[in-house]
């Protein structure tokens, strides 16, 4: 059977594109809270860090006010980094901190190695760790949050782009909360992850890929 050249052609290119454009929406890129933390840290200690940023405020879907000082040595341990705001701060809380080391702990924090915690405020205030969409998209994000001192009584929740995805928790020390889920944010969207105060003390690990 003959075909024409110019009908083969046409054919030839719309395969083509069509394999360029799926080339192209196969792409992904990992981010990890606490990886993260480390590396903004020893670069340029600056907050926002990239697509992270940590700050505090009166609720899930409240505004957020960002940490202004960053704390070196944090709860007695040269190995806790912290973020602060000393304009609102009782007692070293609220808090964004990360555990630059092995496990610690010293009968009232029990931070596991390389963990990054929230601590609501003593004041009633929520420790947030928020998440920037860079590019619009299907983000598959896996988290958990632990409690990570000796009689601690936390609320946790997370909020996308302004509404309440998930809300628990977390009422003992080393209780793990685990979330799974996929999300489609816009780019410039936000997703919070978020620990207040509830029945007890209040740091609470916090993981998320």
């Amino acid at each position: 059977m003959h075909i024409p050249r110019k009908r083969f052609a046409f054919v030839l290119s719309i395969v083509l594109a069509f394999a360029a454009v799926a080339s192209a929406q196969i792409t992904s890129n990992t981010y990890n809270a606490a990886t993260n933390f480390e590396q903004g840290w020893t670069t340029a200690r600056s907050n926002p860090n990239g697509v992270w940023s940590y700050g505090y405020s009166s609720g899930f879907t409240k505004p957020i006010t960002l940490y202004d000082t960053p704390v070196a040595t944090a709860s007695g341990s040269s190995s806790i980094q912290a973020w602060v705001s000393p304009v609102i701060e009782v007692g070293g809380s609220p808090n964004v901190a990360f555990n630059d080391g092995p496990a610690y702990n010293n009968g009232n924090l029990d931070l596991l190695a390389n963990q990054l915690s929230l601590g609501a405020g003593i004041g009633g205030q929520y420790s947030d760790l928020v998440f920037t969409a860079p590019v619009s998209g299907t983000y598959s994000v896996v988290a958990s949050f632990r409690g990570d001192q000796y009689g601690v009584g936390t609320v946790v929740g997370v909020v996308v782009n302004g509404n309440v995805v998930f809300n628990s928790s977390v009422t003992a020390d080393g209780q793990t909360v685990p979330l799974s889920t996929d999300i489609s944010p816009n780019a410039g969207n936000t997703v919070v992850f978020s620990v207040g105060p509830g029945s007890g003390l209040q740091n609470t690990g916090i993981s998320v890929t």
